[in-house]
């Protein structure tokens, strides 16, 4: 069994160390690859898929909502989990409707690290092997 594959889609330095630091107390230290733009993570998400894919809806270059709706019609991304992180909750009815824009999961920013941590522990769809500090496999 391979470990899982974490990418994050986020711009902001403080948000994507926070986060790797949440995850490294938790013992997760899966490698996770950063993109700091939506259009950085669809050219290199079609060839290189991740597992879990943590997205932020305010990026720089374009909305992490339509990040969204392209890397969900990428077949490459079909088994993906996606966990949307935004201190902003813009989930308009047009979001809602669309069907094609559906996250995993959603979670507020500034995030309880427990909480986001049980998220990323209670993702079903895979099983997950986490690299621990030591570099063993553990389920």
């Amino acid at each position: 069994m391979r470990p899982v594959s974490i990418a994050l889609v986020e711009d902001d330095s403080d948000s994507i160390e926070l986060t790797r630091s949440v995850l490294k107390s938790a013992r997760i230290t899966n490698n996770i690859v950063a993109y700091r733009t939506g259009r950085d993570a669809i050219r290199e998400l079609e060839d290189n898929p991740s597992d879990i894919i943590l997205l932020d809806i305010r990026l720089p270059d374009i909305s992490g909502w339509d990040v969204l709706v392209a890397l969900k019609s990428m077949p490459s991304l079909n088994k993906s989990i996606f966990m949307m992180l935004s201190a902003h909750m813009e989930v308009s009815p047009v979001h809602l409707e669309s069907g094609l824009i559906s996250p995993d999961y959603f979670i507020s920013k500034p995030f309880d690290p427990l909480q986001f941590v049980l998220a990323m522990q209670a993702l079903d769809r895979f099983s997950l092997v986490i690299i621990d500090e030591d570099g063993d496999e553990g389920n």
